[in-house]
């Protein structure tokens, strides 16, 4: 919610539409997602599928967070510098816990490092040299740290390898948190756009978005915030 609503936001700025009751509306809502997840952040610096210091911490959304409330501080809204440190040194630590070979739980990771600013280009460029093990998704996150790392070439290289795919088919080697083809082609179309932005392969993507939406949401729900903000 707090993306596809910082993607509204932006829209709004860039029309010269931040004024009124609806540009109001919004600016309520993204503070009020942003203050819920600062209030939920567990004592760790994690967060879990549920709000609440009881629920269990969870990499995947842990890392979507950071990358969300990232996003809101570049919109200029305030997230205090000890939630987003306590959620990147969580990250790192769990990052240094993980089994060598889980290439996809890395790429993620690495990605939310990255766009929070604390990321080890070491890590992404082992990842890179496995690049042929990773599915969709990870590559997809994978480019878009390349990207912001301003290596748009190795970026463009990974986002061919997807587009050489058949992204409407998971594999075994795709867990849970990545199956979700609608989710893929949001995070293809927001790495194409940050790598390759005037490339036919961009507009597909979207058109691609846009037919399949599920009234004004995406399904999965959490499909919807990279959705939105392709």
């Amino acid at each position: 919610d707090l993306m596809a609503a910082l993607a509204l936001f932006d829209l709004q700025r860039a029309t010269q539409q931040s004024a009124g009751p609806e540009a109001q509306s919004l600016d309520s809502r993204i503070r009020a997602a942003v203050g819920s997840l600062v209030s939920s952040q567990r004592d760790d610096g994690a967060w879990g599928w549920s709000l609440g210091q009881n629920t269990p911490h969870n990499r995947y959304v842990t890392a979507r967070n950071v990358w969300a409330l990232h996003l809101a501080r570049q919109a200029g809204y305030g997230v205090a510098d000890d939630t987003m440190d306590r959620a990147t040194t969580f990250l790192q630590s769990d990052l240094a816990k993980l089994d060598p070979s889980d290439h996809e739980s890395r790429a993620i990771i690495v990605h939310a490092l990255t766009v929070s600013g604390t990321a080890d280009f070491a890590q992404a460029n082992r990842l890179y040299r496995s690049r042929q093990g990773l599915s969709s998704t990870g590559l997809c996150y994978l480019a878009l740290a390349f990207a912001k790392m301003d290596r748009k070439e190795t970026a463009r290289e990974l986002l061919t390898i997807v587009a050489s795919r058949n992204l409407s088919v998971g594999g075994s080697r795709v867990f849970a948190w990545s199956r979700s083809e609608t989710e893929t082609r949001a995070l293809f179309a927001l790495a194409l756009q940050a790598a390759s932005p005037t490339g036919p392969r961009f507009k597909a993507q979207i058109d691609w978005l846009m037919a399949h939406r599920t009234g004004h949401r995406w399904s999965p729900d959490k499909a919807t915030g990279p959705a939105a903000a392709a």
